[in-house]
C-alpha cells in the first residue's frame, strides 16, 4: 500500500518469541485475572456477605 502514496515501503524484523510475548502479557494477564475471578474459589460467597448482613 505504501507506493500507492509514494512511499518506499521497509522491511521490520520482529521475532516470532517477542510477539508471542506481548500476546501472553497484554490481553493474557487480564483475560487470566478475569477468568479467575468469575470461576474461581470464593466466588459464591462474595453476595452472601452484603445480603445476610
Amino acid at each position: 500500500m505504501p507506493p500507492l502514496f509514494r512511499f518506499k515501503g521497509f522491511e521490520v524484523n520482529i521475532p516470532v518469541a517477542e510477539i508471542a510475548e506481548s500476546v501472553g502479557i497484554y490481553p493474557g494477564i487480564p483475560f487470566a485475572i478475569g477468568m479467575i475471578s468469575r470461576y474461581g474459589p470464593g466466588r459464591n460467597n462474595i453476595g452472601k456477605e452484603l445480603i445476610n448482613h
